[in-house]
């Protein structure tokens, strides 16, 4: 059976090398899953799956500091089988090539950027 390589969300570091304070507000942050379909909520470490659609605290990293996290599409989160699973990606069957995103709006001190990462995954045997 074709598989993809199992997604457990999108680890990053966001390393702050201004000297202004940095902002994520997880109430903005939105991922595009395969489909295209945008603004879907996200969580990130700490935060527990009964309060994925609830309003998130933002996180502040400080000047010069280091922010290691990771990005799960609500979505994407089911409880199977006694144990939590994270399905981000259809079967490589269905669709042998999956493109999804994040956008990202941060606050580097008073000023917001905009930014969207586009990934590919593509089937270890597609064709």
């Amino acid at each position: 059976m074709k598989q993809y390589d199992n997604y457990d969300g999108i680890s990053f570091i966001l390393k702050n090398k201004t000297n202004e304070v940095i902002t994520i507000d997880w109430n903005k942050l939105s991922f595009k899953d395969y489909t295209g379909s945008s603004g879907n909520a996200v969580m990130h470490k700490g935060v527990k799956y009964i309060d994925c659609s609830s309003i998130k605290n933002p996180t502040v990293v400080p000047p010069k500091g280091q922010l290691n996290d990771i990005i799960i599409p609500c979505y994407a989160v089911a409880f199977t089988a006694s144990r939590w699973q994270i399905h981000m990606l259809p079967s490589p069957r269905k669709m042998p090539r999956a493109d999804f995103g994040v956008f990202i709006p941060i606050r580097i001190g008073e000023i917001e950027h905009n930014y969207m990462f586009e990934f590919r995954a593509v089937s270890q045997h597609a064709p």
